[in-house]
């Protein structure tokens, strides 16, 4: 009974201190930022004491530690890095088209284009393509449910979807260079989680071949046009940002469009300025409204605007996938090269591990029995700890970010260690 109070006093004395310093640290801390390692460790040496052959903790342990404003805060500073667009392996360099299946409605409204077969595990979705007609000419489609028929319209609904995205309103026509309206468009949109803030102005190339089409809008569907093998032309079309040294993006002085023009990333723009464009590139919306004007002018695609089903998001298809093949008339084939461009703001923390701080531990495996004895005696000496982990904490005593080391980090009391921990604010 003696021994069970001895006992009971000792460990009520151990809560007392624990408690009393907890209010002296303010534990957590108030200071917004704190360390934390992954069991629960000394910032000071314990004291151990000897009870009935076995040595136990008499102090508490700690794993939180102040840090410096001073000393080992950066303040947020803005970064901008540029990666490459695709998800293939040259992720800035597409050479290789494949379309991927959608249900049979969907792919009236758009096709989507990946870099693999899509039935290969390493296949990425890089964009989608569509065609958009202001009143829904070459895409018009009925379905029969019952007794009731019904029209659809596919090109008229992706015409309003691209007027409101780029400009906010679904009435008027979409305006291309040198105030040309366009009754109806071609569209390619990257992958949202490819081009992350933005397509990188000036590092940017598309390329289009020719097709062979039907000039007979009756006959310019199905399997009436195809790539043109015969065809010695290829376009490459870049924006007209002249971007490619990075200062605008750096600057965050990007526009919200581009024009798309003839040239390369090689020698620049081809055309005067004065000369009409392609289309219009979107760089914060990862988008390319292409002109199907020029593309009949130039590409020979003989858009179907006729009232009927004109298959025309294929000619789109097979200009694009037939400019990077080589073909009897000519050897020489384009790729697509693209970057995008993210924009971050960055805090950095300089975490100091100083000699005799977070080198013992409550873990379980160092103690045993109702007394928490230590297993070991060697600790009380020679103690050691592995950090895995560090923990940010504001000043709401929140933790707001947390972060694993590559692998277990052996901490013995005589050393030193400090991890550098960048955290993204936005």
């Amino acid at each position: 009974m003696v021994t069970s109070l001895k006992l009971n006093r000792y460990l009520l004395e151990i809560l007392r201190q624990y408690v009393t310093f907890l209010v002296d640290e303010e534990f957590p801390p108030i200071d917004k930022i704190i360390v934390q390692n992954n069991t629960t460790q000394n910032s000071v040496k314990p004291e151990f004491v000897f009870i009935n052959d076995g040595w136990i903790l008499e102090t508490p342990s700690l794993c939180f530690k102040r840090l410096n404003n001073a000393t080992d805060y950066t303040p947020a500073i803005k970064k901008q890095t540029t990666r490459g667009l695709f998800g293939c392996a040259t992720n800035e360099k597409l050479e290789t088209f494949f379309t991927g299946s959608v249900l049979t409605n969907q792919n009236k409204y758009y096709m989507s284009i990946y870099d693999k077969d899509i039935n290969d595990i390493n296949s990425h979705h890089e964009f989608d393509i569509t065609y958009a007609h202001i009143s829904g000419s070459g895409s018009s489609y009925t379905q029969t449910d019952g007794t009731y028929t019904t029209q659809f319209l596919p090109a008229k609904t992706m015409y309003r979807k691209y007027m409101l995205e780029c400009f906010d309103k679904t009435d008027g026509k979409f305006e291309f260079k040198n105030g040309i309206n366009g009754d109806y468009f071609y569209a390619i949109h990257f992958d949202r989680d490819s081009f992350k803030d933005r397509l990188d102005p000036g590092n940017f190339q598309i390329t289009l071949s020719p097709i062979v089409s039907n000039p007979n809008q009756l006959y310019n569907t199905g399997s009436n046009f195809y790539f043109n093998t015969a065809s010695n032309t290829i376009f490459t079309l870049i924006d007209d940002s002249s971007d490619a040294k990075e200062q605008v993006t750096y600057m965050e002085d990007v526009k919200d469009y581009y024009y798309l023009v003839s040239g390369s990333l090689l020698d620049g723009v081809y055309d005067e300025n004065s000369s009409n464009a392609w289309g219009v590139v979107f760089p914060k919306k990862g988008l390319l409204i292409l002109d199907g004007v020029v593309l009949d002018q130039s590409c020979s695609f003989n858009t179907v605007t006729a009232s009927i089903e004109g298959d025309n998001i294929k000619k789109l298809f097979y200009s694009i996938s037939g400019s990077t093949a080589p073909t009897d008339a000519r050897t020489n084939y384009g790729s697509w090269f693209a970057r995008s461009s993210e924009y971050n703001l960055v805090e950095t923390y300089f975490c100091r591990v100083r000699p005799n701080e977070m080198a013992y531990s409550n873990n379980p495996t160092y103690s045993s029995g109702s007394n928490n004895e230590l297993r070991y005696k060697s600790p009380v000496d020679d103690s050691f700890a592995y950090i895995t982990t560090i923990g940010l904490y504001n000043n709401k005593r929140e933790l707001i970010a947390v972060g694993k080391v590559e692998k277990p980090i052996l901490k013995k009391k005589n050393d030193e260690c400090i991890f550098q921990v960048r955290v993204r604010t936005n």
